[in-house]
């Protein structure tokens, strides 16, 4: 896919204007959206430059894009999406679970003490969601902890990161 078409695919994708785009993109001054618009027909006097193509590329993990899609990344070919994580220092007998794509993050189950503690501090404070468990999973909470702040809802990957937790239990 050019970098022209996967500007366009990932701005639709996210639902933004082309203003909108332009801001997250970093471009400044009067006629952004024009130049986003000029981006995405391959007709700006600048194209989508390296470090955008990159950016794209990032954005682009997280969000279904109509057509095929071809991913040349090759970090994203050899890194599972989601993945489980146990402590090799021995420091904690947790296991964590990462989603790898936008929006990154670990899931971890807590107990009581650990939800008062995260809760003193204030969720948003601490970029962290408790989300409640399902009985198969003993009624537990799991502390999700951002690493990119999401744009959108995430619940979707929180609940296939809890079924995965589910099948392993098994």
């Amino acid at each position: 896919m050019r970098d022209n078409e996967k500007l366009a695919r990932v701005r639709e994708a996210l639902g933004y204007s082309a203003t909108e785009m332009g801001t997250l993109l970093g471009l400044k001054g009067l006629n952004v959206k024009e130049h986003v618009r000029a981006m995405e027909r391959g007709a700006a006097e600048k194209p989508v430059s390296a470090p955008i193509s990159m950016l794209l590329d990032y954005i682009a993990q997280g969000l279904v894009l109509s057509g095929p899609r071809q991913d040349s990344n090759l970090a994203t070919s050899l890194v599972p999406r989601f993945m489980s994580c146990t402590d090799l220092a021995g420091e904690t007998s947790a296991e964590v679970i990462m989603h790898t794509r936008w929006p990154r993050f670990y899931g971890r189950i807590v107990n009581d003490r650990d939800v008062e503690a995260i809760a003193s501090v204030g969720y948003a404070a601490a970029d962290v969601q408790l989300v409640k468990l399902p009985a198969e999973l003993g009624d537990g909470t799991m502390a999700v902890m951002f690493i990119d702040k999401p744009e959108r809802d995430a619940r979707l990957a929180i609940d296939e990161a809890i079924e995965l937790l589910k099948a392993k239990a098994r």
